[in-house]
């Protein structure tokens, strides 16, 4: 789903976070930012517990409806590094909560000292990044906090790791640093409820205690916030990883499907099984593993890339065995003794049982917004945002994950019936929405307590003849440029006839950059270029209005060059292409249309018009393979059938059974 040149824009593309201004919220000139890491609370726990404060938390703010991807392998070590780096496990190389470093000869872990396990200088967490930025952090008890990076430590660190100390000392102390130091970034790990869920599994007594307990805490920390920090605070809560019932310990030395003497001694073990053959064996530990009944066996560079668990060839060892089922152990054993846990986790990262979960809120979130997912790659991305800081460079990508989206409709004084229809039925889920008429405010008799909704008038009533709405569609790209050019991410057309799923465009855009120019929509062909269906609708970005605006829309002269054809969409693609914008196909990754110049009707059907069968750049499909499960729009709706799709897509729901 990557297009044309993101590699290049990965390392230049800033998460958008910031709220734009309702003047009842304002923004601190010294954003501060709580990152509180809750160890193994699984993402379906928020929707099988009643937990109050929690829901409230991410309902209010930034919530990942189907929780945040941890990395691969789904344990606690790796995915703390993971969030505070923002890189994946072969590139921070911290591949296991305890493994063996050949090359410093040293067995490395969570309480390992400066034992050089950090010398390399691309590794950088975000309290060093913020550090060696002159931003104040506090790190309390963060896997690796205590470390120093090439000479660096954070203002405050946790020297000594220990289970025994509560959540509410440590938050005290976070809202403490915030208070009376200039600490604008604390970290802090709470071992809950990971230990329960060890302990006892994940859907125990215990563990339902232990949550209940941690949403009291939030309700603790939110009042301590209001009370003391006056809400100016950004508070990220999420988790590194999820938790299962371990339903199967297999044990292969013991078991004799490999001889404990033809690997070396340092094995890495759990829901993966990670071993070095002794010279010349390889094959043999190989084949003898592959034995083994639901377990797949890979060479280390044959690891399926989506793991990005391959290169640090002096940690790992040549051969990993994955079990094919969720809660099989692979133990290191060489006896049948038992195993004690009942929860494990560590398992396939995609797995829903492995999802953690992440949460968000402050003044540089937006409010009451879902996304599906995220990576736990993408946090620090975001507190680099946040704080104003410079990312060091990674591989990883990157999310948009509070998209601003203005919607501008094009309609008339005798249509306006259609735009309450388009208002309450899709604009209105647009983070801003307006409905554009030619002529002025003054010489419209309109009543404009009767629309809910904002009106902007531009140009003259002569504008709203065909052969002149391609004036009409420049000067509302002008009005639109001049009053909101920078407060919003992306820029939706659609017609008064057009019916759009806002939550799949925001889905659509949330991976691209709107600081690159962007121009998307459905692609039509004239004789000499292509074009974005007016119909449809169509996209552009911040940056691609900005240029457009400066180049174009502000230049009378330059805005009359525009007009090559009568059809506005047609010549909107002329003048964009003039300053080296071009339209981008947005078709899904099994080449199903996300866009749709008719009704979905007809689509389904197959009664294309002639325009269509003429002109779409790519042949048209019926039936199921007409329009992508993600499809953003239809085109041609009556205002009835806007309400019944609104009501099929929104209002019926299917019967849990």
């Amino acid at each position: 789903m990557y297009f044309r040149c993101i590699t290049l824009i990965v390392s230049i593309f800033q998460i958008v976070l910031l709220r734009y201004g309702d003047g009842t919220k304002k923004l601190s000139n010294i954003p501060r930012l709580l990152i509180i890491s809750l160890d193994g609370f699984r993402h379906d726990y928020l929707n099988e517990l009643e937990l109050p404060t929690l829901n409230r938390f991410r309902n209010e703010g930034v919530q990942a409806r189907y929780g945040m991807r941890p990395t691969f392998t789904t344990m606690t070590f790796p995915n703390h590094i993971s969030i505070a780096t923002g890189m994946y496990q072969e590139d921070h190389g911290i591949i296991h909560n305890s493994f063996y470093d050949r090359l410093l000869n040293k067995t490395i872990g969570m309480s390992n000292r400066d034992d050089g396990q950090w010398s390399d200088p691309n590794i950088e967490p975000l309290w060093i990044t913020a550090t060696k930025q002159k931003v104040k952090s506090a790190v309390l008890f963060w896997p690796a906090c205590h470390n120093e990076f090439y000479g660096i430590r954070p203002l405050i660190y946790s020297w000594l790791y220990t289970d025994n100390i509560p959540f509410r000392e440590k938050i005290d102390n976070a809202i403490g640093y915030f208070r009376e130091l200039p600490v604008q970034l604390v970290m802090l790990y709470h071992f809950e409820p990971d230990k329960q869920g060890h302990t006892y599994g994940p859907n125990s007594p215990e563990v339902r205690d232990a949550l209940l307990r941690l949403d009291n805490d939030t309700e603790y920390l939110l009042n301590k916030v209001k009370n003391e920090l006056n809400d100016d605070l950004n508070i990220i809560i999420l988790s590194d990883h999820g938790m299962t019932n371990v339903t199967k310990v297999i044990r292969p030395f013991f078991e004799k499907y490999v001889n404990r003497s033809s690997v070396e001694s340092t094995v890495l073990s759990g829901a993966l099984f990670n071993v070095m053959p002794r010279s010349g064996l390889t094959e043999q530990v190989h084949n003898n593993l592959s034995n083994i009944p639901n377990v797949t066996v890979y060479k280390r560079d044959e690891m399926p890339e989506r793991f990005h668990y391959s290169k640090p060839k002096h940690r790992l060892g040549e051969i990993t065995a994955l079990p094919d089922v969720e809660g099989h152990i692979i133990s290191g054993a060489t006896t049948n003794a038992q195993y004690d846990n009942k929860g494990n986790h560590g398992w396939d990262n995609t797995l829903p049982s492995m999802q953690a979960i992440f949460m968000a809120r402050g003044p540089s979130f937006n409010e009451n917004v879902q996304i599906d997912s995220l990576n736990n790659v993408d946090i620090y991305h975001i507190a680099c945002h946040i704080l104003k800081l410079n990312p060091n460079p990674d591989k990883t990508s990157i999310i948009n994950i509070n998209t601003r989206i203005l919607c501008w409709v094009p309609t008339t004084l005798k249509r306006l019936d259609r735009a309450i229809v388009v208002y309450e039925t899709w604009a209105k889920r647009c983070d801003h929405s307006i409905f554009m008429i030619a002529g002025s405010r003054q010489s419209s008799s309109l009543d404009h307590s009767k629309y809910p909704f904002s009106i902007a008038y531009i140009g003259d009533e002569t504008i709203e003849k065909y052969n002149r709405l391609s004036e009409k569609t420049l000067l509302s790209l002008l009005y639109i440029y001049e009053q909101y050019g920078r407060d919003y991410d992306w820029f939706f057309k659609g017609d008064d006839d057009t019916y759009v799923i806002v939550e799949n465009l925001r889905h659509f855009l949330r991976r691209r950059p709107s600081n690159i120019s962007f121009y998307y929509g459905y692609i039509a062909t004239t004789s000499d270029r292509l074009y974005a269906s007016g119909g449809a609708g169509y996209i552009l970005s911040q940056e691609a209005l900005l240029q457009f605006g400066k180049e174009i829309l502000t230049k009378t002269e330059k805005r009359k060059l525009c007009n090559k054809d009568e059809a506005e969409d047609i010549n909107l693609a002329y003048c964009l292409a003039r300053i080296g914008i071009f339209v981008v196909n947005v078709r899904d990754n099994q080449q199903l249309e996300i866009f749709h110049p008719m009704t979905f009707e007809q689509h389904f059907m197959g009664n294309f018009t002639k325009w269509i069968e003429k002109n779409a750049q790519f042949g048209q499909k019926k039936g199921e393979q007409c329009c992508s499960p993600l499809t953003i729009s239809f085109h041609s709706l009556s205002p009835e059938e806007m309400k019944m799709m609104h009501f099929l897509l929104y209002r019926i729901k299917k019967a849990p059974v």
